[in-house]
């Protein structure tokens, strides 16, 4: 089997192996890592090998984008009065049966801005070199 690597627009053969016979029917992205361990994504679609290969390359970045992202965060909204004054009617009957430990109102974003955070490490990268 002919390795091919791209450089610019075009393809040129890079070595030949046969380490490839047992992959199945189809086209993969293969990653060679440091030490000569390798990863296979399989059944990619050739217009979508780079998107792959960034998403693998960033992964570390996607999480840690996407966890900031989904991270806990004070509710800081204004509450209406109505709404208010219920609530302190709860916590006074909270406090003489439970004592006076205050719990906290959180809010999270959507899992859309969380994935959306990952995309937009994904996109800075795709673009810086695009």
């Amino acid at each position: 089997m002919i390795l091919y690597e791209k450089r610019g627009r075009r393809y040129y053969p890079a070595a030949h192996t046969d380490d490839y016979g047992s992959l199945p029917k189809g086209h993969h992205l293969v990653s060679v890592l440091t030490d000569g361990l390798r990863t296979t994504t399989f059944r990619v679609e050739p217009d979508y090998a780079s998107v792959f290969a960034a998403m693998f390359e960033l992964r570390e970045p996607m999480i840690q984008a996407m966890m900031q992202m989904n991270r806990l965060a004070l509710d800081e909204r204004p509450i209406p009065p109505a709404e208010l004054k219920r609530r302190k009617k709860a916590w006074d009957a909270y406090v003489s049966a439970y004592g006076s430990s205050a719990p906290l109102y959180f809010q999270r974003v959507s899992m859309r801005e969380v994935v959306d955070a990952g995309f937009a490490v994904l996109r800075e990268k795709l673009m810086k070199e695009g």
